[in-house]
């Protein structure tokens, strides 16, 4: 599904866990939740040890506007050992379904790593369509020149199985690349 540039998203804002930094983590996320929400967006702030009480769908919790907190960081560290001595898992009530439900989760107190996500995708995309224009074009050149005789079995094998490696040569590109 292709998105409009001025369209919003639902995303997901994952803060807290299992450490010392819980405070800093939860206060820094409440603050990106509310900048996201500002611009638009449908935003849900999830602690990721906590979770989250929802009466409703996953896909429903978006359209709520649920309230983000507002944390205050603490002069001391946290008491992280109950968090540790759970049995359920590393995520509290309904993390993972929020995550499947949204657009984008977000697990990172830096606001620049927005617009970095948005240049990996576009290189992967632009990468992903030289890969399938390559292999169409050879694949269509080949098939020709054996319709009229000039095609070995071999360039019908290279057509097919060369074409796959270059096509992930060129794929590996992308994991240089600075962002």
């Amino acid at each position: 599904m292709k998105r409009k540039a001025t369209e919003f998203m639902k995303i997901a804002v994952i803060c807290g866990g299992r450490s010392n930094e819980r405070d800093v983590s939860l206060s820094t996320g409440a603050k990106v939740a509310t900048e996201l929400r500002k611009v638009g967006h449908s935003v849900v702030y999830i602690d990721a040890c906590e979770g989250l009480e929802l009466d409703c769908t996953p896909e429903e919790a978006f359209e709520k506007s649920l309230p983000i907190p507002v944390h205050v960081v603490a002069e001391t560290a946290p008491d992280v050992r109950p968090f540790f001595e759970r049995k359920e898992g590393f995520f509290g009530k309904n993390v993972i379904a929020i995550c499947k439900a949204a657009d984008v989760v977000f697990m990172n107190s830096e606001m620049s790593a927005i617009p970095k996500a948005i240049a990996i995708a576009r290189a992967v995309n632009n990468v992903a369509w030289q890969n399938v224009v390559f292999a169409l074009v050879v694949k269509v050149i080949i098939m020709a020149a054996g319709l009229f005789g000039y095609a070995s079995m071999w360039a019908a094998v290279f057509a097919d199985t060369g074409v796959s490696v270059l096509c992930v040569l060129n794929a590996c590109r992308v994991l240089y690349k600075r962002f």
